[in-house]
């Protein structure tokens, strides 16, 4: 059916544009609807507009009132730019078309002048599994595009973090060099040169009054506080003008921005508070950003939150009055001291309890007395020089790193000779099928499969693990900068505050045990005592 026999002259007409990016242009949309009407004579009395928003979002606001007025019949036809302005599942476009042809308004692609909602449905049904391809297709650039930025250590996109204040790329105007102009404007509007150079090159200016609020989000957060107890001390109305929160405070610690690093693929699709696995993560360093934090301090925090997620360390583990729970233990039965507090009895103390069910709760030590024998041995170790210090933590790390390397080669050699025994296997089955052979034989060699099979996965699991654990010894322990932190809590332990003093305590002490008499031994986890 032509258009000139549909489309007659007057006749009211509305507009339904819709582009995903900021970068598409919807001028396109609207000078291609405006010259079909044009052309027509007819009125364009509405435009509806959906900016910014991709077709497979369900809400959208404009389309959705588009077809309240079409019900109301407020207009005669609807013009749209092209067939995947309006929807890109098969099913949308045959829910949009039945309604419209039910209300017998007809809906006309300006950029080709064909009618939406009629023609040979063969020929519809090709178009619109072709809009669908292209949506697919779209997703896959979008992300191929999110990754060659990211392997470029650039930004990807987004809102900056809080903190920073993300400033484009500004372009020469043509081949003329406007250096001179924009640093005169700069001056007159009172901008430091600092960021009048993040503007031009396309960098993150910092906030500083924002990161100084970060570094004692990390800082807090390595001293043992949680999300909660940090989001009480920060600042009213500090965050963009509203208070802090757990999820507030959650989403500084666990962002490698802050180190300098882009990520990507740090959440589930479907789920989007929660994090996939690290594994899964794409990082990079990147140059536009100037850090907070190094990413080894990082590094910490972030398996710090892993731990306390996974219920490795209880919530109070660091902030606690019982500075060495978990490092005392009787001699007697190996059993760890817990602290109990008893002054609500109004004549008791703090104490620590073997935890042995023998005991029953009889053998009990002062918590005062503990803690002035562990301050006593931390003195007599501070005779020794930081660098002397530094030397044994580093000497410790070595040692600790070839542990892990001749486990690997331990665990390695096993896995390869069980990956030789499955490639046997899967042979010898393969040619008992081909040759009809005895079934019970098949059957058994196929348990041995199976269980061959769990075992290389569970050493490959193990070697991986192995080799995060020798790489954060590296990363974390072995950076000049933590030993250094680590040392200066050491040299004034006697002025910290509890929480950095336990944190100091499991640092350097493996263990406490306590005799019979009441003497306690020390192990330590590097040899300060030589």
């Amino acid at each position: 059916m032509s258009l000139s026999n549909i489309i007659q002259p007057n006749m009211k007409a509305v507009f339904y544009g819709r582009h995903s990016t900021d970068k598409q242009n919807m001028d396109t949309q609207l000078r291609s609807a405006y010259d079909f009407a044009e052309k027509y004579q007819c009125e364009i009395i509405k435009e509806y507009l959906d900016e910014a928003v991709s077709s497979r979002k369900k809400e959208r606001r404009q389309l959705e009132t588009l077809l309240k007025d079409a019900h109301e019949k407020k207009f005669d036809f609807i013009i749209i730019y092209a067939h995947s302005r309006l929807a890109r599942i098969p099913e949308e476009h045959d829910v949009l078309r039945i309604a419209m042809s039910a209300l017998g308004i007809h809906i006309v692609e300006s950029s080709s002048e064909t009618l939406y909602n009629y023609g040979d449905i063969v020929y519809s049904s090709i178009k619109d599994a072709l809009a669908k391809y292209e949506l697919d297709k779209l997703r896959k650039v979008t992300k191929d595009a999110i990754s060659t930025l990211l392997g470029q250590g650039l930004w990807t996109g987004g809102r900056a973090p809080f903190g920073y204040k993300y400033h484009k790329k500004l372009r020469k105007t043509g081949k003329r060099d406007n250096t001179a102009e924009i640093m005169e404007f700069t001056k007159s509007v009172d901008i430091s040169e600092e960021v009048s150079n993040a503007i031009q090159n396309g960098r993150f200016e910092r906030i500083e009054d924002e990161l100084i609020l970060v570094d004692d989000i990390f800082s807090f957060y390595k001293q043992g506080y949680g999300f909660r107890q940090i989001a009480e001390m920060m600042p009213k109305a500090s965050h963009r003008g509203k208070d802090w929160n757990h999820d507030l405070v959650k989403q500084v610690i666990i962002n490698p921005f802050y180190a300098g690093y882009i990520a990507i693929r740090k959440r589930k699709t479907n789920a989007k508070n929660t994090l996939n696995k690290r594994d899964d993560w794409k990082m990079n360093k990147c140059p536009l950003i100037d850090p907070v934090i190094t990413f080894s301090e990082w590094e910490e925090c972030f398996q710090l939150y892993e731990k306390r997620k996974e219920k490795a360390l209880p919530p109070n583990y660091f902030k606690t009055s019982f500075l060495v729970n978990n490092l005392l233990y009787c001699e007697a039965c190996k059993q760890f001291f817990k602290g109990k507090d008893q002054r609500s009895k109004g004549y008791g103390c703090l104490v620590y309890v073997c935890s042995c069910k023998k005991e029953k709760g009889k053998r009990r030590i002062k918590a005062d007395d503990i803690h002035l024998e562990v301050i006593q041995k931390m003195f007599q170790l501070q005779k020794k020089s930081n660098q002397e210090i530094t030397d044994i933590i580093k000497e410790k790390i070595r040692v600790e790193c070839e542990n892990l390397e001749e486990k690997m080669k331990v665990i390695s050699k096993a896995l390869e000779r069980e990956e030789l025994k499955l490639f046997t296997i899967n042979a010898k089955i393969q040619k008992l099928f081909l040759t009809n052979g005895d079934e019970t034989l098949i059957k058994i060699l196929s348990i041995g499969k199976e269980a061959l099979t769990n075992s290389i996965g569970e050493k490959s699991n193990q070697i991986t693990e192995l080799q995060k654990t020798a790489q954060l010894l590296r990363d974390i322990d072995g950076d000049p900068r933590y030993i250094d932190e680590k040392i200066m809590d050491f040299n004034q332990f006697i002025s910290l505050p509890d929480i950095r003093l336990r944190r100091m305590y499991l640092y350097f002490i493996e263990s406490i045990s306590v005799d019979a008499f009441g003497n306690l031994k020390f192990t330590f986890r590097m040899n300060l005592e030589k």
